[in-house]
């Protein structure tokens, strides 16, 4: 069973910018998957210009001491196009560039724990994603 809860907002991103750039949008929520299973977002997003989409996390899911678990994420473009390849997020505060999409290509985000953690863990994560 894979469980999650994700709001979003929008920001700009700052300093300088191509003539078609990509917007931030703060991405936070929680995570609860079991033996990998993947959440699928049911939140379509649209890329704004041609480039990789941008990964930035400020918190990660925890363990019960405090140490970082990681994520596993990819990106859904629907039943005919499928699944991206898999991103594993380890390290908080580390942008990371995934996948190349054209403007205006439609995707849902879709994400696990990289461990199952049932005992006092932090499910909690958030971050910025620029599409």
């Amino acid at each position: 069973m894979a469980m999650a809860v994700v709001t979003g907002a929008v920001v700009m991103l700052a300093g300088p910018s191509p003539a078609h750039a990509s917007e931030s949008h703060t991405i936070d929520g929680s995570t609860y998957s079991t033996g990998g299973k993947f959440y699928l977002s049911a939140t379509w997003r649209y890329k704004d210009g041609a480039s990789n989409v941008r990964l930035l996390f400020t918190r990660l899911p925890r363990y019960s001491s405090g140490a970082v678990d990681g994520l596993r994420w990819r990106f859904y473009f629907g039943s005919s196009d499928g699944y991206s390849s898999k991103y594993l997020i380890d390290d908080e505060d580390s942008s990371v560039s995934t996948k190349y999409m054209s403007d205006g290509t439609a995707f849902k985000n879709s994400f696990a724990r990289v461990t199952t953690c049932k005992d006092d863990c932090s499910h909690y994560f958030a971050g910025y994603e620029a599409y």
